[in-house]
């Protein structure tokens, strides 16, 4: 009897201690099971803007590899980012790519229009009335 009581504590431990290192692994391993996490916090999609010159910024998680159209830049140790652009006139597309070091990768396309006010009227305070009508 003493020995069946014995042997039930016995089994009772070793599966206790498989439970707890099975979820410590997986709390362990979750994240990287789950690829890469991109988040980019400006500029939003379709979003107007009134000046060439831009920051793209966010957070990236999980990631061995980022990207802003195939030009690599680094995070810091939170993941976060910020990357300066210049973009031309009319209408832009961001193509940000994050993989991790399992190849699993995820795309954030960002679609932008640029209005710069500034480019005219630097046509107009510097030229004269028959240059203004060449320019355009």
């Amino acid at each position: 009897m003493r020995s069946k009581i014995q042997l039930y504590i016995n089994i009772s431990i070793i599966t206790i201690i498989l439970a707890s290192a099975g979820s410590y692994a997986f709390f362990k391993t979750r994240d990287m099971l789950s690829g890469p996490e991109l988040s980019v916090n400006y500029p939003k999609n379709m979003m107007t803007l009134s000046d060439n010159s831009t920051f793209v910024t966010g957070v990236a998680k999980n990631t061995s590899y980022i990207s802003l159209n195939g030009r690599p830049f680094l995070i810091d140790k939170e993941g976060n980012f910020k990357v300066k652009v210049i973009l031309p006139d009319g209408y832009s597309s961001l193509a940000l790519v994050a993989r991790d070091r399992f190849d699993k990768e995820v795309l954030k396309n960002i679609e932008l229009i640029v209005r710069s006010e500034k480019k005219e009227t630097e046509i107009l305070a510097s030229s004269t009335p028959a240059e203004i009508l060449v320019k355009k």
